[in-house]
């Protein structure tokens, strides 16, 4: 999905057992209806995901449909060059957060607590 902020969203943002990951930033300009701000694409999972759970959710954001996806695949060409740079992206974000995580657990408890 994509969403709006007067602020810039963190890439990843944890809220209670959900992890929200953000990418694709635009700057939204001023209008006479709306203030400054950022869009982006938005995709959520518990925070517990797995890694093909998280890249599933992201490529979900581009094709919100198996059939969509199949159909960027089948087509060839300048669709399926789309579809996988959606998911090679997927796959660096999803590595990203594991990778966030995996320093957190390697951190001392005291410092976690801090």
């Amino acid at each position: 999905m994509h969403v709006k902020s007067k602020d810039k969203l963190p890439k990843y943002q944890v809220i209670g057992q959900k992890l929200r990951i953000h990418w694709d930033y635009k700057e939204v300009p001023a209008t006479e209806e709306a203030p400054a701000g950022w869009s982006c694409k938005e995709a959520v999972v518990q925070v517990t995901a797995a890694r093909s759970e998280i890249i599933e959710a992201i490529i979900a954001v581009s094709y919100p449909t198996f059939g969509s996806e199949f159909a960027a695949i089948i087509n060839g060409g300048d669709d399926a060059a789309a579809h996988e740079a959606v998911r090679q992206q997927a796959k660096d974000l999803a590595d990203g957060w594991l990778a966030a995580q995996a320093v957190i657990d390697a951190t001392p408890q005291e410092v976690k607590d801090f």
